[in-house]
């Protein structure tokens, strides 16, 4: 049974507080709300990036203005092992992804908002920015043709600048272990270290530092910073902190720990996001299911005895051709629109 979200909270407290943020910081500006259905079932899939979900909340404040509906997110297991952020994702009408949940909402006339690149896209290094990572297995695709929902794709431009990914210290397996990675279905993104290198390139870079800014001689500095006597007690260093880490992230769930050009070097400081300028198109909705007939119909020959064609599914929703290629166009038309994006702006913060 899906919890049905607190609306009274989310009016009176959960959009406030994110207006702020929304109109001042990133200045959002959204394009197309019009094409939002204003009732039935939707689904509404859009692009992920940013390391934090900052693009899932905004869109849901967005779409809400422009329609007066809640976006009923699908939210990663992440979202609902964390204390405090579990609680809140219930209440805003977050829903655990999966294929039974986003039926159901479907299946109660709710719109559903899908992120399908997942962590893959959330967590990506900045040098793949706004490249569109796997649209899954077309999960969302399938769920729309068999309920016969209207699938809106939406690009959002301005989230991959506020948290610049330069690497990760942590990412998959060497975080979280064989059975998290089969769970979470993400992979080790290009720029991702391993732990003990990372952690090691820290422990070498602190003693750098500590050198170079040193007034006094090399030798008062602490004998584990620097030379070969050193090597026992930085590896010792290391493998303390690495356990410490992991064990941390383990426990919260976490698929990676990202490290940009101000964290965690300053800490929680770090940690604000950059006030980039933020553009939500939402684009023109597709009917899956006539989509999906007319797509077979432009290369699978009708069958006919002893044609040899490949005639077609009992039902669409059953159909490989039919999810992968429906998925594939969805994820073309974000990524066209948000390659025009990129030409037309001027900057990412203005």
């Amino acid at each position: 049974m899906i919890p049905d979200p607190d609306l009274a909270f989310v009016e009176e407290t959960w959009f406030p507080a994110l207006a702020p943020l929304h109109d001042h910081w990133f200045r959002v500006e959204l394009h197309g709300g019009d094409r939002i259905p204003a009732d039935g079932p939707a689904m509404i899939v859009a692009n992920h990036s940013g390391n934090l979900p900052a693009d899932a909340i905004m869109a849901q404040l967005s779409l809400h203005r422009a329609s007066g509906r809640l976006l009923r997110l699908l939210a990663g297991d992440v979202a609902f092992s964390l204390p405090v952020v579990s609680d809140l994702a219930v209440k805003v009408g977050a829903v655990r992804a999966s294929r039974d949940a986003a039926a159901n909402l479907l299946g109660a006339g709710e719109m559903v908002g899908v992120f399908p690149e997942g962590y893959r896209g959330l967590g990506k290094p900045y040098t793949q920015r706004y490249q569109l990572q796997a649209f899954g297995r077309g999960g969302f695709a399938a769920t729309a043709l068999r309920h016969g929902a209207p699938i809106v794709p939406v690009a959002i431009t301005g989230a991959e600048e506020i948290y610049p990914q330069l690497g990760s210290v942590l990412r998959g397996s060497a975080l979280l272990g064989a059975e998290g990675m089969n769970a979470s279905n993400i992979g080790r993104a290009e720029g991702a270290a391993p732990i003990d290198e990372a952690l090691e390139s820290l422990v070498w870079g602190m003693a750098d530092v500590f050198a170079e800014g040193a007034s006094t001689p090399l030798r008062d500095l602490p004998g584990w910073a620097l030379g070969a006597e050193g090597a026992a007690e930085r590896k010792a260093l290391v493998e303390l902190m690495r356990d410490v880490v992991l064990s941390i992230a383990r426990g919260l769930g976490i698929p990676y720990i990202p490290t940009t050009p101000f964290f965690p070097w300053l800490g929680a400081v770090g940690a604000v996001p950059l006030p980039s300028k933020w553009r939500i198109d939402v684009l023109d909705p597709i009917d899956p299911r006539e989509w999906a007939e007319g797509y077979r119909g432009e290369f699978m020959e009708a069958p006919g005895p002893g044609s040899g064609a490949v005639p077609s599914p009992a039902s669409l929703d059953d159909d490989p051709v039919s999810i992968l290629g429906l998925s594939a166009e969805v994820k073309g038309r974000i990524q066209s629109q948000l390659l025009r994006n990129l030409r037309n702006r001027k900057s990412a913060f203005y």
